[in-house]
């Protein structure tokens, strides 16, 4: 399945009644109004009343977002930690903005967002349509640059224990700080990690009578266990590749029983998917595993 992560930074001034450097009434915001990351079913602070003096993505600001441990093409490992980051820079600007929502090809909520500092983030639910969605935005301390011209955030995902498409839509605000919310910017990107329509291992079915099985799946041991057809031949050889289709090398195969053998993995492979296969003649069968170590 594929996984889809979206990410929005959004509407920054309509619950702090507008950014300004005098503000002293309140310790912090009530966070950006949920549901408003441009999500599907989801408006954004553009067109919502919000911050909706310039069209959406119109002003000058640069978002990224990073997620650690997971760059261009990688899959994420179920059950997984991942730091993330976000950042949004514009010259001489001293207020920012953000909010992020993770969801699946359903548009359900995938994974928990996890605070890991609590001076500038905070969790947020809707308590009236899309309540299984969670929200992590900014406290009213969290507008404030970390330096001139560029706000930033950092929080933990922990990604579910199956894999499916996940999709991060991330919006964020660029704020005049005049006390109001006109004449700022908002923004809105969004990141999937898709996964191998052959990766979904969690729960370690087989497509066809044939198909090989490995056990455990995911695994942190140094060796597979792969359950084979009984009418496979000794001599079948068997081989393991990752996700770009590079084959590992030095494999160990030994035979345990009439359907199973043990597959000895090197110390140097790295945690991720990979797919074994199993050639016999003109056959080939195959399965995917996790390695999380």
């Amino acid at each position: 399945m594929n996984i889809k992560i979206v990410l929005f930074v959004l509407c920054v001034g309509i619950c702090i009644s507008g950014f300004t450097s005098d503000f002293t009434a309140i310790p912090h915001s009530a966070g950006a109004p949920v549901s408003s990351t441009g999500a599907p079913e989801e408006t954004t602070c553009a067109t919502s009343s919000c911050h909706d003096t310039a069209p959406l993505n119109s002003g000058n600001a640069v978002t990224d977002f990073h997620i650690n441990g997971l760059e261009q093409g990688q899959y994420y490992i179920p059950g997984h930690t991942y730091r993330m980051q976000v950042s949004i820079a514009e010259p001489e600007v001293m207020r920012f903005g953000f909010q992020i929502v993770a969801v699946n090809k359903e548009g359900k909520n995938i994974g928990t967002f996890l605070i890991t500092d609590a001076d500038r983030t905070q969790s947020m639910h809707n308590e009236i349509r899309l309540t299984d969605r969670q929200y992590l935005t900014y406290t009213y301390a969290g507008t404030s640059a970390v330096e001139t011209g560029k706000g930033e955030w950092t929080f933990d995902w922990k990604a579910p224990e199956t894999m499916e498409e996940v999709t991060f839509y991330l919006a964020t605000v660029s704020a005049n700080n005049d006390g109001t919310d006109k004449g700022d910017y908002s923004y809105t990107m969004n990141k999937t990690i898709r996964v191998n329509s052959a990766t979904s291992v969690a729960e370690n079915t087989s497509l066809t009578q044939s198909q090989i099985k490995v056990a455990p799946n995911p695994t942190n041991k140094e060796s597979i266990i792969v359950h084979i057809p009984m009418s496979s031949d000794e001599a079948s050889s068997y081989s393991i590749t990752n996700i770009h289709g590079q084959t590992v090398q030095a494999l160990s195969v030994v035979r345990i029983s009439d359907d199973k053998v043990e597959i000895r993995l090197p110390q140097t492979i790295s945690n991720g998917v990979y797919t074994v296969t199993l050639m016999e003649n003109d056959t080939q069968v195959t399965s995917s595993f996790i390695i999380h170590r």
